[in-house]
């Protein structure tokens, strides 16, 4: 018992000590006392009550969720504003390639308006028409003076302005599609000459004809024989001829006769 009170002395210390200890704890206990009754008085004079303290602390939670809520509306807001500012820039960016496109187009537009010009200019109702009425009308000449060669019973020809082909004989005007084979091929032939003598100026140097007595009676073909023979001395109008056929016939009209036969699987020219 006696060891127990002397721990406890030496952890409490002398009489003095404690006595020191005591009032220390008092003097503390004292300044608490007026520092509460200073804060009673203060709450007083200054109308504090518990209702209105939990009011405010009310108020106070409120405002201070009103302000994290705002808070995150301004991050919203900023965030918005980073994507709008992105979205500009893409759209201006967008705007910048649309004038680059517009002006393009606008040279394409003016290009094409230039070629719509050049078109009309030279399309069927323009120089065309006019380049295809003259043609027509060498066409005809040459053909008319070509036709008197054939013993035939139209004395004229003429070309509409889609150069369909009409003669003219003892019943009036016809189409050349109500002729016979061989008249066609007469026509046909003197309108192919026509053609070279207009795109030569009435200077064809040669014609290339690959079977022209197809579809011709006997007495055509004699006068198609006389034609070419007439032509070939006709103020040189056709100076050379290059005719391909098996009609006999057409060799009389001829100056010069190569014949082509086939000799095992080869082809042999020989002049004749």
């Amino acid at each position: 018992g006696r060891e127990r009170e002397r721990g406890i002395r030496e952890k409490l210390g002398s009489s003095s000590e404690i006595e020191q200890k005591i009032k220390r704890l008092a003097s503390e206990i004292m300044e608490l006392e007026e520092k509460k009754r200073w804060m009673v008085e203060r709450m007083r004079s200054i109308g504090y009550s518990e209702k209105d303290y939990e009011d405010l602390r009310g108020r106070l939670r409120d405002v201070l969720e009103r302000l994290s809520s705002l808070r995150e509306e301004y991050s919203a807001h900023v965030q918005r504003l980073r994507d709008l500012e992105d979205e500009r820039m893409r759209l201006a960016n967008e705007l910048e390639r649309l004038k680059i496109a517009r002006e393009k187009l606008e040279i394409v537009e003016r290009e094409l308006s230039r070629l719509r010009v050049i078109r009309e200019a030279f399309g069927k109702d323009g120089v065309q028409k006019h380049v295809r009425a003259a043609a027509r009308r060498s066409i005809e000449h040459y053909a008319r003076r070509l036709l008197r060669f054939f013993n035939l019973a139209y004395t004229d020809l003429r070309l509409d302005e889609d150069y369909n082909v009409y003669v003219y004989g003892p019943f009036g005007e016809q189409p050349i599609d109500s002729l016979s084979g061989g008249e066609k091929t007469a026509i046909a032939l003197c309108l192919r000459l026509g053609i070279a003598a207009a795109l030569t100026g009435n200077r064809i140097q040669c014609i290339l004809m690959d079977e022209p007595t197809i579809h011709l009676d006997p007495e055509r073909r004699r006068e198609l024989v006389r034609l070419l023979a007439n032509l070939r001395g006709e103020r040189g109008l056709i100076p050379q001829a290059i005719i391909v056929t098996h009609d006999p016939e057409v060799e009389q009209a001829a100056n010069q006769v190569y014949r082509v036969e086939i000799e095992a699987g080869y082809s042999r020219v020989e002049r004749a």
